[in-house]
């Protein structure tokens, strides 16, 4: 990728945990246990697995499905992604 494209795609991931953090970030009201729960929680609701591409051809998996991005930007990942 070119830094253009790295550029937007750190935007992209940026404004994703922003708006998971949306509720959470700062409020003393939630112990610790209780935002990661909250984060888990809004993960599994909002991120699907790749089960489409898994099943179907392994070996041309997008990179997405393994990292990240896949999860917050793109609501789609293998396991590896959602680590």
């Amino acid at each position: 990728m070119n830094k253009e494209q790295y550029a937007e795609m750190h935007t992209k991931m940026v404004e994703a945990g922003e708006k998971l953090l949306t509720g959470i970030k700062g409020n003393e009201k939630l112990s610790d246990v209780d935002k990661a729960l909250l984060l888990h929680d809004r993960i599994a609701i909002t991120c699907q697995y790749d089960y489409d591409t898994y099943l179907n051809d392994y070996s041309n998996m997008p990179q997405s499905s393994y990292n990240a991005y896949g999860v917050l930007v793109l609501h789609d990942a293998v396991c590896m992604g959602y680590t």
